[in-house]
């Protein structure tokens, strides 16, 4: 069984860096936990909050999340799946992976649920958990919540193949639970 994870705000520090953005940018009050779904800034500021998604200098100021490379370290059948929106380069994301975490797989592709087949996937958006387990029967999701600071990142609903994680500490006992039963 392999590991999907997801890149941004699920290995690195993108919702940090976005909401520094956000503050100097557009609202100064803004906090990662004031947005309660996915798209909430973007549907509240519109095209201002998505241009920073659009600047490629973006990666610039983007690092892992400490201890996300422990622990692709420690499950090297992983492989990442992120969702590259319009105006973002698959180039520089790829380059910023190589660069931080090495040689492993990257896709890219909204429709993450399509490439998790058979997969563990790891995501801070619980759409894109819920459509995994959703469409690839006896598959987990787990979704991340660093430090329990994402606003968004709850379950959907309950379910019996979905659960949270806020440490990559807890993200580890977890996986190794899913991971030792399904070797």
């Amino acid at each position: 069984m392999q590991i999907a994870f997801d890149l941004d705000m699920t290995l690195n520090n993108m919702a940090y860096t976005w909401i520094d953005w956000l503050r100097k940018n557009i609202d100064p009050f803004v906090e990662l936990g004031h947005c309660k779904y996915h798209y909430c800034f973007r549907d509240a500021y519109g095209d201002a909050a998505d241009a920073y998604w659009k600047d490629p200098a973006a990666y610039d100021e983007i690092s892992l999340l400490d201890g996300a490379k422990e622990l692709l370290l420690k499950y090297p059948n992983s492989k990442i799946i992120t969702q590259t929106p319009a105006g973002q380069s698959q180039e520089v994301k790829d380059a910023w992976v190589k660069k931080h975490i090495g040689d492993i797989k990257v896709i890219h592709s909204a429709d993450k649920h399509l490439h998790s087949v058979g997969c563990i996937l790891i995501d801070d958006n619980p759409a894109h958990i819920h459509r995994h387990v959703r469409h690839n029967e006896n598959c987990h999701g787990i979704i991340f919540n660093h430090h329990g600071r994402y606003g968004w990142a709850w379950p959907l609903c309950q379910h019996n193949r979905v659960s949270t994680a806020c440490t990559f500490s807890q993200l580890d006992q977890q996986l190794e639970v899913l991971y030792g039963h399904v070797r």
